[in-house]
């Protein structure tokens, strides 16, 4: 944590911004490399990080649902209240109206999901809450796991009858 002034930057936070300016650079300098248009690249990652502030934000209410019928103020604080699953999700949705392929975005997805699931075992923050004997992450997790590669089986049934048409 650091406090500049009346702003404190959270170090997970910090570290996910630093992930997306990095992987923004990354992909400028592939597409320069193979001389596409980065303005492509700039597009995406605005849509993506648009989307996955709205999603983290989405995800945080929906599972915070009893707490905010409490205490309704809690939807005005944009400062705080982020579940990084949400944004996964909200940002890969967005990039994925671009029409992107999606195959790395889902890979990404299914091996987060399951390093979370396991993780979450011995984490120990039983406060976050649960669903029956799993914690909130791992349940999601297990959605993420069964969703992610459903789709990815379909995505592959559907290019091997495309090649074989």
């Amino acid at each position: 944590m650091l406090h500049i002034g009346p702003i404190t930057i959270y170090g997970y936070g910090l570290i996910i911004a630093i992930g997306i300016i990095a992987a923004y650079q990354v992909l400028v300098t592939r597409a320069e490399k193979r001389q596409l248009n980065p303005s492509h690249i700039s597009s995406i990652t605005l849509w993506g990080v648009l989307g996955g502030f709205l999603g983290a934000k989405l995800l945080y209410w929906i599972t915070q649902g009893k707490n905010i019928m409490a205490h309704p103020e809690m939807l005005w604080d944009i400062a705080s209240g982020f579940v990084v699953y949400g944004g996964i999700l909200g940002g890969i949705l967005t990039a994925k109206r671009k029409r992107t392929d999606g195959f790395i975005a889902s890979l990404y997805l299914l091996l987060y999901s399951l390093g979370r699931f396991i993780i979450e075992f011995y984490r120990g923050d039983i406060i976050r809450g649960s669903v029956g004997i799993l914690s909130t992450s791992q349940f999601i997790s297990l959605l993420l796991i069964i969703g992610t590669c459903l789709i990815m089986l379909v995505k592959s049934y559907q290019t091997l009858r495309h090649r074989n048409a």
